[in-house]
């Protein structure tokens, strides 16, 4: 599977785990393998929606937003690691906080061959991945809503306010999207929030969509602001750039 698109497919909460489909270059019919994962690995899943893969150091991790779907007999897990060339698994973790609290995978980012990132719905985790352990949760990338144990379907709940999302690695830090605060800029020796760069040249109360690194080392953001017709936050034609 090197010569090819491994591509993430969500699938849909309660109908199942999500799969993995690989594109295939230079064929003008039959480009495509379905569940590729499955077949690789019988008897094994990926997680409950998978959100995030990620080639790094010869494997690809994928994360999931739960270990397992309501619909599947079959528990996955938030991360799964598999070998980058054959898919082949090679281990998984089930939940990111050790005290059973809810986090909800969101994305990965790998450091270096030892250490990665997974964002969540409650923060930013440390990964032992030579162990596939977690080490612990960044400090000051928590929820301030908290852990809360709404249904996945409440948009009130903290899933869906506080969360964490992508992240970039430039200039010895991390850059990471935590949705209330704006730009998180991490020390990953010491896994702590240095400071944090808000969106408010956007607009005022602007929040921060995803994050980015262009080819010359700009930082690029999409911002959103809160909207009185929709009750929500909706995106603003605008982009934020961090040297």
């Amino acid at each position: 599977y090197k010569d090819g698109i491994v591509i993430v497919n969500e699938s849909q909460y309660g109908k199942g785990s999500g799969t993995l489909n690989f594109l295939q270059p230079g064929k003008e019919t039959d480009f495509w393998q379905y569940r590729v994962f499955r077949e690789v690995n019988p008897g094994r899943e990926l997680g409950c929606t998978p959100c995030y893969g990620e080639y790094h150091d010869g494997k690809l991790y994928v994360v999931s937003k739960l270990d397992k779907d309501p619909a599947s007999s079959v528990a996955g897990g938030i991360l799964t690691v598999m070998d980058g060339a054959t898919l082949r698994w090679e281990g998984q973790i089930d939940a990111l906080d050790p005290s059973g609290a809810r986090a909800c995978g969101r994305a990965f980012l790998g450091l270096d061959a030892d250490k990665g990132y997974v964002s969540s719905s409650n923060g930013i985790w440390a990964i032992d991945l030579r162990n596939l352990s977690v080490i612990g949760q960044v400090d000051g990338s928590e929820n301030p809503n908290g852990p809360d144990n709404k249904p996945v379907g409440d948009p009130t709940s903290a899933l869906y306010f506080g969360q964490c999302g992508a992240m970039v690695q430039a200039e010895g830090k991390v850059f990471a999207a935590h949705q209330s605060k704006g730009v998180l800029v991490i020390d990953p020796v010491l896994d702590v929030v240095e400071r944090v760069i808000t969106m408010d040249c956007a607009a005022p109360d602007a929040i921060i969509g995803s994050i980015v690194k262009s080819k010359d080392g700009s930082l690029w953001c999409s911002v959103a602001e809160y909207d009185e017709t929709y009750d929500y936050y909706t995106a603003i034609d605008k982009l934020v750039r961090i040297d």
